[in-house]
């Protein structure tokens, strides 16, 4: 199996219209995500580097969307892809 990728920061950016999960290697990345587009970029630094899935759960647990749907529905999106995706590697 290969390496697993572990991320610093995590949190919701606007691109191209659709707000979505972004993940960085740390909060120094956010000039990467402004250039490329990105907008309404709201980041946190982790507490310890973490899978995407780890991150997404820790999102979601610490009340990170608790007074925005648009972070919500990003969140729960990411998390079901996520989880998807897994189930797919194991078959």
């Amino acid at each position: 199996m290969g390496r697993t990728k572990l991320f610093g920061a995590a949190g919701v950016t606007t691109w191209n219209g659709k707000t979505q999960v972004s993940f960085a290697n740390g909060l120094f990345d956010l000039k990467t995500l402004l250039k490329s587009g990105h907008s309404e970029i709201e980041m946190v630094e982790l507490p310890t580097r973490m899978t995407k899935i780890e991150a997404v759960r820790y999102l979601k647990n610490h009340n990170f969307a608790e007074f925005s749907p648009r972070i919500v529905d990003a969140l729960t999106e990411a998390e079901g892809q996520l989880l998807a995706s897994l189930s797919d590697n194991k078959k």
